[in-house]
């Protein structure tokens, strides 16, 4: 191996048993999920022809993502995990694949530690190379795509059906099982956090999901449910509220079963605004109304009705007597500025 140039990043040399994927499958080891359906023999049947799994053989490549789980779509590429200790040397070795259609570098600096990222076709499939300084089997996509796999395998096709589907619609992998499961917080993270509990533990987790989704009435909406449906998204969906206090009277969830906005992580937050926005100027245009209220509310002393966020895009005419946050006839006073301040210090410390 050429000497590491004086600017490279100074990293540990890659270990000498790195965990490697033969050209042709075989028997995996117990840690890799088995191999799913002619696709993923397809797969790997592209990736050798091309070359690939010889010119990375160094870096233990694993092929991982939701082709080894059977759970991909014709869009889904061929994700391969490596352990790249010299990024040097890897993008070295990677930079064979440049004569590959839409071949592109790129170093992701927000992964943990920071990634390199190598894409290009073989054979008409879109190929990922995931290389971080960690052994495959600690990167995050690969716990991912263990809990995963323990997952699927509890719940049983009709989950594997459902979350294809879920994919197919425009959902990542991890958001869509978050989705199947009614698992609140951020789903990478929750997915991480599986793939360490005990096969008890997730089929408590698989049986939770079926329990929320049977209880929930969002979420049957979401499924297919009779609404009367405004706009739908990978994210959110958007509906007629059943009482129509001034006529545009519209709801809209997320897709996933987060019960109050303290459970939402930011990606579902900013796809629920997204739609909120999107929806409420549809429903000004749509009702000629220039006013219109955007509210949510938490737990039951709140207003809260359903156990699912739901905002409400309520449009409003002057003199409807419908909602208001104060009493209009006696508001409570403006507060002093100190006393405002305190307030504002207190809620920086909870942050």
């Amino acid at each position: 191996m050429p000497r590491r140039p004086a600017h490279a990043p100074s990293l540990p040399r890659r270990p000498s048993r790195a965990p490697r994927l033969s050209r042709r499958p075989r028997s995996p080891r117990r840690e890799v999920p088995a191999p799913v359906g002619d696709r993923l023999q397809q797969a790997l049947d592209a990736l050798t022809r091309a070359g690939v799994l010889d010119a990375l053989s160094a870096y233990g490549p694993v092929v991982a993502g939701t082709i080894p789980l059977g759970i991909d779509t014709s869009a889904s590429d061929i994700d391969v995990l490596c352990e790249a200790r010299d990024p040097v040397a890897f993008v070295r070795d990677a930079l064979r694949f440049a004569r590959l259609p839409r071949f592109a570098l790129h170093r992701k600096d927000d992964a943990d530690p920071p990634a390199i990222v190598c894409r290009f076709e073989a054979e008409g499939l879109p190929v990922e190379i995931f290389a971080q300084p960690l052994p495959v089997t600690v990167q995050r996509a690969y716990r991912h795509m263990l809990a995963e796999r323990r997952l699927l395998r509890i719940a049983g096709q009709g989950a594997v059906e459902a979350i294809r589907h879920l994919r197919a619609s425009g959902l990542r992998t991890e958001p869509a099982f978050a989705e199947h499961l009614a698992l609140t917080g951020d789903p990478y993270l929750a997915l991480l956090d599986l793939a360490d509990r005990s096969d008890a533990e997730l089929a408590a987790t698989v049986a939770h999901g079926r329990r929320v989704r049977d209880a929930c009435p969002f979420c049957r909406i979401v499924e297919g449910g009779e609404a009367s449906v405004v706009h739908a998204d990978p994210c959110a969906l958007a509906f007629m509220n059943l009482r129509q206090g001034n006529p545009g009277h519209v709801l809209v969830v997320p897709r996933r079963h987060i019960p109050t906005v303290f459970d939402l992580d930011p990606e579902t937050a900013a796809g629920i605004a997204r739609a909120v926005a999107r929806v409420a100027r549809a429903v000004r245009a749509a009702f000629a109304a220039g006013d219109l209220n955007v509210w949510q509310s938490n737990g039951v002393a709140a207003g809260q009705e359903v156990d699912h966020l739901h905002v409400h895009l309520l449009p409003r005419r002057a003199g409807d007597g419908l909602f208001q946050v104060y009493p209009p006839d006696t508001p409570p006073p403006p507060r002093p500025r100190g006393e405002l301040d305190d307030l504002a210090a207190r809620i920086r410390r909870a942050m």
